[in-house]
């Protein structure tokens, strides 16, 4: 049996870790409704993509594959991103939202002990 510690892990290149750049943002119930109504070709076809020409970001052949076309490393640094970006966004429009969701979250997929610094995310100047 698994323990709730074990359950609420991050696993890079599980199954619902396809749909975190897709554009929908719904609950786990939502999510497994609509995964049972796509054909497994909708899911696959980021993974087909890195198969055939390597990582998205880093265009890495050789590496594991992560999730969403992107070798495991950039994933990892992509997910960490939209997280740093959307709390930069609910802070900017003033909504309150404890810190600790959004550092539970890294903590997850960098590792208990690693923490997420500008130098592992780094904004380009704008």
């Amino acid at each position: 049996m698994r323990s709730n510690r074990t359950a609420e892990r991050s696993h890079v290149g599980g199954p619902e870790d396809e749909v975190f750049l897709q554009p929908w943002f719904v609950s786990k119930a939502e999510y497994v409704a609509v995964r049972r109504i796509l054909p497994p070709s909708q899911m696959l076809k980021m993974r087909y993509y890195f198969d055939d020409y390597g990582c998205l970001k880093c265009e890495k052949l050789k590496v594991l594959y992560g999730s969403n076309g992107l070798c495991r490393q950039c994933s990892i640094i992509v997910r960490a991103r939209l997280v740093l970006a959307l709390k930069r966004r609910f802070k900017k429009l003033g909504v309150r939202m404890p810190n600790e969701p959004f550092d539970r979250y890294l903590r997850r997929i960098f590792g208990r002990k690693s923490r997420v610094t500008s130098s592992i995310c780094p904004r380009r100047a704008r």
